[in-house]
Formats: C-alpha cells, sequence, structure tokens
C-alpha cells in the first residue's frame, strides 16, 4: 500500500546493504535450494530450456542453470555468499526506482539516510567473452510423460538495434491465438498441444526460441513444419498485416505496462540500466511502431539461418527426433476524477457493473453464476471444453479469422470457467472499446462449437488428462475437492475424466452456452476509459436476442466428511504434504479472520516459511490459502519437500498447525498481515484487468470491494477472534 512505501524502502536497504550470512541459515536455505533445483527436475519445460541454453552458451555463465547445480549449491559456504555480496552489492552498481505517489523531497532524504554512498565493494570481474557455438541436438534424459521440444538460436545483446524487429517477429510467430505458428501447427495441422515463441535479450548476447508439446507421435513432423515455417519466414517474410498484427500487440502490451506502478518501476530500471535513461521507453515504443515487414525479414535472415539451431527435447517422443538430419520522466498531470463504481439493470435479466476512468485500456468481462456447480459426471469437463471452444468462431469468422481479429484489435480474449463462474474476459485498447463489444456480443450470440476444431480441442484435452502426473500440485488440488465435497459438483475435476472426455459433442458444449450465458443473471463488467452510459446503451441491445432459462441455482453443501488421510501418485522428485478443510462462505463472520489466519501462516514472512523452510530446510514451497465463494470453498496449507523427508515434514507441519490452534497470532502478526492483504488488494486494483475482475465477482457474489470498507473490517479482528475461527474451522482433527 502506498502509505507504507518508506518502510518498504527501509525494508530493501536493509537487505542490500546490510544482510547477515549466518552459517546456520546459509546451511538451512542450501537445503531449500537443493528441493527447488529438485522442483525443477519434475517440470518438462524448465529442463529442456536449461539444456537449450547450454547447448548455446557452452561454459559461458549464461549456459549455467540459474539456481546452480546440485553440486555447486551443495559447495557454496557462508563465506563465499559473504565475498560476492560485498563485491556486487555496493550503491555505485545500483538503481533505485520508485513509483506511485509519493514526495520526491522524501526519497532524497531517505536516500541519503539509508544509502551506504562510502561502501566501494571490490571491482567485479571482467565478463566472459561469448565463444561461439556449434548447432546440435540435446536430449535430457527424464522420465516424463509429456513431450517438450524446444528450437533455440543464438541472437544478439541488448545493445543492437536488431531487437525492436525481433520482439516483432517474436509475436508474429508465436503469441497470441492468431500467431502464425499456433495457426500452422495447432489448428490448421493439430501436431501440437500448445506452441509458442520467445526473444530473451540478454547483455552479451540473446536466444530467440520457438517452443512446443507435440501432440503423441507427432514430434518430428511437428519439429519439421516448425523449421519450415522459420525457413518461410527467411526467404519470403511476412505479410504486412501480420507484421500490423504483432507491431499492434506489443505496443498495448506497454500499454498495459502503464497501469500499475510494478509495471512502471519495471520499466525504469531496465532502461535507465540497458540503455541509459527511462526516456528510452518512448523510443523503443517509437522504434517498435516503425517496424516494417521488410526490417523483420532482415533480423530473420541475419539470425535465424538454416542449421543454426539447438533442438532440445525430452519426453517419451524425443527420441524420434534424434535422426533428423537519460532526464527524468516528467510527472504525469493529475488524474480527472470520476464516480466511482455504478451498477445498472438493462432490463430482461442482463446487467452492466461499471468502473469509468482515465486509462487508456478498457477490460471487459461478461460472466454468469454456475461453472463447477453445474457439472455432472456424465459430462464432467463440459466448462474447461466450452472455454476451449467458444473461440473456434463466432458469426461470419472461423477460429483462424476470429483469433485474427483479436489481435488487430490489439486486444486479449480469455474464456474462463471456475468453481462458481464462466465467461469470457477481454482487455484492449480504449479506442477499440466498440469493436471490442461488437465481437464479444457475436461470442455470445453466434458461436458456432464446429466438429473440426472440437475434434482438435478433445484430442488436447485427453492429452492434457494423460499428462497430468506431470502436474502433482493440480492432482493434489482435486483430490481436496473430492474429499470435501462428496455427492457435489465440485467432487469433479474441472477438466473432466477421459470417460466424460470422450463422451462430450459441440452439441453438448452448445447447450452448456445457451444455459450458462444467459438471461437471467448474466453480469457485463466494464473497468477502463469509456463512458459508461454509452456502454449501457450498446450491451442494453443485446437483451432481446440473449437465450433465455431457468434462474441459476446452486446446489445444496453436502455434510463435511471426517478426518481423512489420502495418497496421490504423482510427479518424480518432490511430495506434496497438505491439510484441507472446507472454507467458509464469504459473508460468514469466520470469512475474514480465517483469510487473516492463513496471511499469518503463508508467504516468505509467515510462520510455515520461517519455521518449515527457514529453521528446518523441509521445505521448497509452502503455503496457506483459500478459495472460497458465497456458496463454500476449500482451505489448504501445506508444502512440497523431498520424498525422503514427507513424513518429518508431515510432523513439522502438524506441529506448526496445532501451536496456531492453540496459541493464536501475536498482534504484531496481525498488524503486519493485516497491512499485506490490504497492500495486495490495492496492487490487484491498478490495472483494468484487475479491477474489472473484482467488479465483476463483488456484483455477482453481492459483496463490497470498497478498499476503505475492506480496511476498516481488517481493523475490527482481533488476534483471539482469529485463533478462534481458525481451531473451528482448520484444526487438524475437522
Amino acid at each position: 500500500e502506498s502509505s507504507s512505501w518508506e518502510e518498504a524502502f527501509e525494508v530493501l536497504c536493509e537487505m542490500a546493504w546490510h544482510s547477515n550470512f549466518d552459517p546456520e541459515e546459509v546451511g538451512r536455505e542450501r537445503q531449500v535450494i537443493l528441493e527447488e533445483i529438485a522442483s525443477y527436475d519434475d517440470d518438462p519445460g524448465a529442463v529442456v530450456q536449461e539444456a537449450a541454453s547450454a547447448a548455446l552458451f557452452g561454459s559461458h555463465p549464461y549456459g549455467r542453470p540459474v539456481l546452480g547445480t546440485r553440486e555447486s549449491v551443495s559447495g557454496i559456504s557462508a563465506e563465499q555468499l559473504l565475498k560476492f555480496w560485498r563485491t556486487h552489492y555496493v550503491p555505485s552498481r545500483t538503481l533505485l526506482a520508485f513509483a506511485g505517489p509519493i514526495d520526491t523531497a522524501r526519497v532524497a532524504s531517505l536516500i541519503d539516510q539509508w544509502v551506504p554512498r562510502d561502501r566501494k565493494g571490490t571491482v567485479p570481474p571482467q565478463r566472459t567473452p561469448v565463444e561461439p557455438y556449434e548447432p546440435c541436438e540435446t536430449f535430457p534424459d527424464r522420465s516424463f510423460d509429456t513431450t517438450m521440444v524446444h528450437l533455440a538460436w543464438r541472437t544478439p545483446g541488448i545493445e543492437s538495434h536488431d531487437l525492436a524487429a525481433l520482439d516483432v517477429l517474436t509475436a508474429a510467430l508465436g503469441q497470441g491465438h492468431g500467431a502464425k505458428a499456433t495457426l500452422e501447427l495447432q489448428l490448421r495441422r493439430e501436431m501440437v498441444l500448445d506452441v509458442w515463441c520467445e526473444h530473451q535479450p540478454l547483455r552479451q548476447g540473446g536466444v530467440w526460441m520457438l517452443g512446443m508439446t507435440p501432440l503423441p507421435g507427432q514430434a518430428s513432423q511437428a519439429v519439421e513444419h516448425a523449421l519450415a515455417l522459420v525457413e518461410q519466414v527467411r526467404k519470403q517474410g511476412l505479410s504486412g498485416r501480420e507484421v500490423q498484427r504483432a507491431r499492434d500487440a506489443l505496443l498495448a502490451d506497454m500499454l498495459f505496462e502503464e497501469e500499475t506502478t510494478d509495471g512502471v518501476a519495471h520499466d525504469l530500471v531496465w532502461f535507465t540500466a540497458h540503455h541509459g535513461s527511462p526516456d528510452a521507453r518512448q523510443h523503443w515504443r517509437d522504434t517498435l511502431a516503425s517496424v516494417t515487414a521488410e526490417h523483420v525479414q532482415e533480423v530473420a535472415q541475419r539470425w535465424l539461418g538454416a542449421g543454426r539451431h539447438v533442438v532440445a527435447a525430452t519426453g517419451p517422443d524425443s527420441g524420434a527426433l534424434r535422426s533428423m538430419p537519460r532526464a527524468a520522466p516528467q510527472a504525469k498531470p493529475a488524474r480527472p476524477s470520476f464516480p466511482g463504481p455504478t451498477h445498472t439493470d438493462l432490463g430482461r435479466g442482463l446487467h452492466l457493473a461499471s468502473w469509468r476512468d482515465d486509462s487508456p485500456v478498457v477490460a471487459i468481462r461478461v460472466a454468469a453464476l454456475g461453472g463447477g456447480m453445474r457439472e455432472r459426471l456424465p459430462t464432467a469437463g463440459r466448462g474447461v471444453a466450452w472455454s476451449h471452444m467458444i473461440t473456434s468462431g463466432a458469426g461470419g469468422m472461423n477460429e483462424e479469422a476470429l483469433a485474427r481479429e483479436v489481435d488487430a484489435l490489439g486486444g486479449v480474449l480469455s474464456p474462463f470457467v471456475s468453481k462458481t463462474q464462466v465467461g469470457i474476459g477481454l482487455s484492449l485498447p480504449a479506442c477499440h472499446t466498440e469493436d471490442g463489444l461488437a465481437l464479444l456480443r457475436q461470442l455470445l450470440l453466434e458461436p458456432h462449437f464446429d466438429e473440426d476444431t472440437w475434434a482438435r480441442v478433445q484430442n488436447e484435452l485427453l492429452e492434457s488428462l494423460r499428462t497430468v502426473k506431470d502436474r502433482p500440485a493440480q492432482l493434489a488440488r482435486e483430490s481436496a475437492w473430492a474429499s470435501l465435497w462428496p455427492h457435489h459438483p465440485w467432487r469433479l475435476p474441472l477438466g473432466g475424466t477421459e470417460r466424460s472426455l470422450n463422451k462430450l459433442r459441440p452439441a453438448t458444449l452448445r447447450r452448456y452456452h445457451r444455459e450458462s450465458l444467459c438471461t437471467p443473471g448474466l453480469l457485463v463488467s466494464i473497468a477502463g476509459g469509456v463512458d459508461p452510459e454509452w456502454v449501457a446503451q450498446q450491451v442494453e441491445s443485446w437483451a432481446p436476442h440473449l437465450p433465455h432459462s431457468e434462474p441459476f441455482s446452486p446446489p445444496p453443501a453436502p455434510s463435511p466428511p471426517r478426518l481423512i488421510t489420502r495418497r496421490v501418485e504423482a510427479g518424480h522428485h518432490q511430495s506434496l504434504v497438505a491439510w484441507t478443510a472446507r472454507a467458509p462462505v464469504m459473508g460468514d463472520e469466520a470469512y475474514h479472520p480465517l483469510r487473516l489466519a492463513l496471511s499469518i501462516l503463508g508467504g516468505q514472512s509467515g510462520r510455515l516459511f520461517q519455521a518449515l523452510r527457514e529453521e528446518l530446510g523441509l521445505a521448497y514451497s509452502v503455503w496457506a490459502q483459500t478459495q472460497a465463494s458465497p456458496f463454500g470453498g476449500v482451505t489448504t496449507t501445506g508444502l512440497a519437500t523431498s520424498p525422503a523427508r514427507k513424513n518429518e515434514a508431515r510432523a513439522a507441519l502438524t506441529e506448526v498447525l496445532e501451536a496456531f490452534a492453540l496459541d493464536g497470532p501475536k498482534p504484531e502478526e496481525v498488524a503486519r498481515c493485516r497491512q499485506m492483504m490490504l497492500g495486495h488488494t490495492a496492487m490487484s486494483l491498478q490495472s483494468c484487468t484487475g479491477r474489472v475482475a473484482a467488479l465483476s465477482n463483488a456484483t455477482l457474489y453481492q459483496q463490497s470491494f470498497e478498499l476503505d470498507t475492506y480496511r476498516d473490517l481488517l481493523l475490527q479482528i482481533q488476534p483471539g477472534a482469529i485463533r478462534d475461527r481458525y481451531h473451528q474451522h482448520c484444526t487438524v482433527d475437522t
């Protein structure tokens, strides 16, 4: 929260220039990092990316894993860390960025107070030169069910004039639903579950990467077509429309970055560090806007040469690839004042919630209650299947045309389904609001759900289900819901089962669409720089054409189960240990005290982190969280640890939770977490996407989300109430 920025700055200064490196603490942290390395060994994407970097950069630091290896981490001493810290963490090598409603004179005063200007450190070693690399293939051997492939090329450093055109090339080929690689490999040829492109510019060189998750038996063909696609761009270039789509999407992303203080601060540091001045951001924007199709083809020819790539792959089908041949920024003027959020009943069971400001972007959300509460065993997974299929076309647009239209608007289209809701989100520059509303109207009234697209999507969902063992956290969540909500739709996994997915048909999804996004109960929410009265006129015209159904009625909650121990087999290198319980409904007097309790237990400053990770070195990650709604939910506290230590971890976790249930929190813990929760809420409301989500949820759930109201509510909660509510709902014998 903005009122706490001075304390936050002091904490950062303490960390940067007054850290302690106690040998015992270093030993505990070493074990935590070893567990983190183990978690990466369970991630096919991380394993392949690490292998590609090693092949491209060899012994150069860029070729080494950021976390280190088990051997290197095991050998690090407190003395080595202290020497590294004294060498690098000195004021002369530091950039400080401040963003938000702060007093610049106070900033200067605090810098003089907290920054030790007399600390010089030692001269850092010279950078290791980057050696040439040889194109090669690398196949890290892991027991994954998922096949993952990265094709990677070395690219120039940050100071190169080619970076903007390379970013446009990246977006055109592999970012967004209308990207060339997505259309070719996933939609047309149906060879991959997912495909994407990334460009990572670094000081001494960068990486351009095309990654993919091939469907079973398709790895070699997918790689062959991906390389042919890159070669086609080198020889023939991209169309002006494709370049415009990618360029506009990148420029829109820069607009979204301006919405949050974190995004502004990040840009201040990035452009100052790499280009000498925060004003370089505008120069970069101008450079992006001037990129042409000719520029894109030139950089593709220069850097993505045929035969100059590295192939990194893992998983069951990877073997098939072995034989393949300046001045400080000016202060912004004060924002005009706008009224707060408003709610309008548009008639016929259609509602509009709006929150106007002067943001250059707009976020729109069409939502209704239902989601996972509508699931049934024979058709489990309908919601997730719908969320994939709703973008298969609408009106006169097929799937490709729809994807191109979204990208042309500089927008992000996000269908979603949760345990309690279903809907569609769209964020885009405010100047395209009218076209964005027209697009949402077509999706609501004229969706396609065609047979050909369903065959591909069904195959992708079944493949994702088949490889779920590589995602142990997901299996643990599904197990908790199944145990805590028997005889209720929430017991069913949102992604469905193999049997239910095989039974689904486009007609089923079409019926689900008509029953879910219908009146009465349909809510359109909008936040950003747009006139709510004009939006109301546009949305009101939808009402006569929307499907009408019986009002949604949530299913009754079953009786909670007794204490259950359940073991779920997944992963290879880590165990998850968790206690779960029913969450109280929103509006229950226990809801906010329980959220404070979980905040005190979780997070980097929480009891679980301090006890299980810092003191005992048992866990790579810990958590204490709730997924709640007006109809119920689940709370969970747990940790990820080594399989060899799971019994020890379970006993330690139980001890921490029982002590908290007995003694409750300390007043200073309550004050710290109260402030942290307020800060997180304020940060989530910075972007239009965050504001429209909060507005939509509050309206659907009939809850208040005003920050002042939330602050007053939290201030009334005392430590005793937190202990009592935690003991009532989350003790480990419930």
